[in-house]
């Protein structure tokens, strides 16, 4: 009994300790609890304010990545578009000493430019130089299938007759197509374009 009168008050003592630590922790408990819920709630309204700037400098992040991509492709489109149709002279508004792999493109466009220009330039010249050059022998044909036909050298018989006039339909289709050679040469240099002709 007298253990118990002792233990008793000594139980009632750690119990009461027991309970205001008790009370102690939960306090602390709800005010961590409370203190982290309010850091939680001020952290998403800093997320719900800061997820529209983050979402407006990407958008215009993408729109400036996209106009510096797209202008410079548009462009040289433009530039071959410019070739296709016979434009060898057309410059690029983008600068073939740019960095990067459009100022590689812009100056590979000036390089194909300038070589299909010498090219056409070559090609002209051979079609005009060729048509002159041809027109001297096929006229001197013509003459001579006209003696020949008109007997100047001697009666022709009837069988080579046909043969000289085969041969003389020919000799004007060729004389026909160097026409139309010189006549395109001639429309070339100046200033036509050979692709109407074509």
């Amino acid at each position: 009994m007298v253990s118990q009168q002792r233990t008793r008050p000594a139980i009632a003592s750690v119990d009461s300790a027991l309970g205001a630590s008790a009370t102690t922790l939960r306090n602390r408990t709800r005010q961590r609890v409370a203190d982290a819920t309010s850091e939680t709630l001020q952290a998403e309204r800093l997320v719900a304010g800061a997820l529209p700037i983050a979402l407006l400098i990407a958008l215009g992040i993408g729109i400036w990545l996209l106009r510096s991509i797209s202008g410079p492709v548009y462009e040289l489109e433009r530039g071959m578009h410019a070739i296709a149709e016979g434009d060898l002279t057309h410059q690029l508004a983008l600068s073939p000493d740019r960095k990067g792999e459009f100022g590689r493109l812009a100056a590979s466009y000036q390089r194909m430019a300038r070589q299909l220009g010498e090219l056409e330039r070559l090609r002209a010249e051979f079609v005009s130089v060729a048509s002159h050059e041809l027109k001297t022998p096929i006229n001197v044909i013509i003459g001579y299938l006209e003696l020949l036909q008109e007997g100047i050298y001697g009666e022709v018989p009837a069988k080579q007759k046909e043969v000289l006039q085969t041969i003389n339909k020919q000799a004007q289709t060729l004389t026909r197509l160097i026409k139309r050679l010189l006549d395109i040469s001639r429309f070339e240099a100046s200033g036509g374009s050979s692709r109407c002709d074509r």
